[in-house]
């Protein structure tokens, strides 16, 4: 079992259950002091986790993956980290389960969702990477 080990950062900021909302997250990293109005990098040594359930429910799935693939460099990049989790909305799309997602999300990875989680695809090794 892989362990995370960090230094301690000035301060931890959790946040769960995106569900593809993704101008409600830029909203909540702005109130945390994370960004700033154009959704870069701003909290210097921090450590953000993301507790997993990006996906489903809402329209903006794939832009709040890319956002945290953006701000997990530019964190590094200031010395500080975002921590992305694996929930089980995550889970379910791996698994084919696509009851929980929007119209919008049917399609928001630019080919048939199921093809977009397929086992070796770029999305699904990504999202494999992610700590349970």
């Amino acid at each position: 079992v892989d362990r995370i080990r960090l230094p301690a950062p000035s301060r931890t900021v959790a946040v769960g259950d995106l569900h593809g909302d993704c101008d409600a997250f830029v909203n909540v990293l702005r109130t945390a002091g994370l960004v700033d109005a154009t959704a870069r990098w701003t909290g210097g040594d921090a450590v953000l986790v993301q507790c997993g359930d990006v996906l489903d429910r809402g329209p903006q799935e794939a832009e709040c993956l890319a956002l945290l693939r953006s701000l997990k460099m530019q964190a590094a990049a200031a010395g500080g980290r975002v921590v992305t989790l694996f929930g089980n909305h995550e889970v379910l799309n791996a698994c084919g389960v696509t009851s929980f997602v929007s119209e919008a999300g049917a399609t928001a990875f630019g080919e048939p969702r199921s093809l977009a989680f397929r086992p070796g695809g770029a999305l699904a090794r990504e999202l494999a990477g992610w700590p349970v």
